[in-house]
């Protein structure tokens, strides 16, 4: 019955997963080259003072004319020297505003710049990304098409040297591939606010759709309640020239906290579709370490290899296209490696993310 059980579960991760592999080679490049636009980046930072310049230097890299691009930096109580360094810029197209001793935490700080943001498209980015010179161009692109409201855009780590930081790489690019095979499918489950773009009109839903009190997901509580209203308004943009460039977490501990963060907020989702994968992804990983012991003890091993090639398969599929995109195709010889891991991770931050704090940005938040 159990045996019956994990082979229905493994049947429909197949389809979701294979579904989200038809979405992702469904997501095109804009067809509009060009877009003539106002467009307000708006970037919140916390203890960044090894980030400002970088930033500032990228947003004036971009090939975007000056008079339709600003910067806004808003500042939330940084204790080193972000603040200093990003109001020694005296540029006209750049805002450096501070969050008021009453406000605190990322999403307030997004939603305080956007009341001084004038641009028609909104891109918000983190202080620790790279964005090429046709980023903004190629972002904005997507909205002179008038029904869309919502681009998510491609993120992309800088390197890949150790056995930790490959593993890493996959995880995030299995992220990033479900989620852009999702929107293909016109049923999107999350994005990355590292690289995302939304209309003017959006501004006045990001606060009313955001808890402050949740460490982290304003771009996926945006995400759902666009969905409601239209799900064709909601593109991937599948172009390199697209592409946020991040680091991966250095340790062990830095990597846990994040996806802590990013597991914890998934209670607070409304969306059934997104709800449904995430109970699926754990359902299938629990189902494969169940098969597993059962496999031990009863020394019939055939099914347990049946479940792990056929979920390994529908894992490659998902991710060798993605790898292909960011140029990481040498990451696919790992994805074996990959797998007999990753039940057993998701498992653990499941449950660690559940029933331990985890401190962001020297702010301790719970479950």
């Amino acid at each position: 019955m159990i045996l019956n059980i994990t082979l229905l579960v493994l049947l429909i991760y197949c389809c979701v997963i294979l579904s989200f592999v038809l979405g992702w080679y469904k997501n095109q490049k804009s067809k509009n080259i060009e877009s003539k636009k106002y467009v307000s980046i708006v970037i919140a930072m916390r203890n960044e003072e090894n980030n400002v310049n970088n930033i500032i230097n990228n947003f004036n890299s971009q090939n975007y004319p000056k008079d339709k691009l600003e910067l806004i930096i808003v500042d939330d109580h940084s204790t080193d020297l972000t603040l200093k360094k990003a109001t020694k810029f005296n540029q006209k197209n750049i805002k450096v505003l501070s969050l008021p001793n009453n406000l605190y935490g990322k999403k307030l700080a997004i939603d305080f710049g956007l009341q001084y943001a004038v641009g028609d498209i909104i891109l918000t980015s983190d202080a620790d990304c790279i964005f090429q010179s046709n980023w903004v161009n190629t972002m904005s692109s997507y909205f002179n098409n008038d029904n869309v409201k919502l681009v998510a855009g491609p993120v992309t780590y800088f390197s890949e040297e150790t056995i930790f930081q490959k593993f890493q790489s996959l995880e995030f690019y299995s992220l990033i591939a479900c989620g852009a095979g999702a929107i293909g499918i016109n049923k999107p489950i999350f994005c990355n606010a590292a690289n995302m773009a939304y209309s003017r009109d959006v501004i006045k839903i990001f606060n009313q759709v955001t808890d402050s009190k949740i460490a982290s997901g304003d771009d996926v509580f945006l995400l759902h309640h666009l969905k409601k209203t239209s799900t064709k308004s909601i593109k991937f943009a599948r172009d390199q020239k697209a592409i946020v460039t991040t680091s991966g977490k250095e340790n062990t501990s830095d990597f846990l906290t994040q996806r802590k963060r990013w597991t914890a907020k998934s209670t607070s989702y409304n969306d059934l579709f997104t709800s449904f994968v995430a109970i699926l992804v754990l359902s299938v990983n629990l189902s494969f370490l169940y098969v597993l012991f059962e496999s031990f003890f009863t020394k019939k091993y055939i099914f347990l290899f049946f479940f792990f090639i056929v979920k390994f398969i529908c894992d490659f599929l998902i991710l060798k296209p993605a790898l292909k995109f960011f140029k990481k195709e040498d990451l696919a010889k790992w994805i074996l490696v990959f797998e007999f891991f990753y039940s057993l991770y998701v498992i653990f931050i499941v449950v660690i993310s559940f029933t331990t704090s985890f401190k962001w940005k020297n702010r301790i938040y719970k479950k």
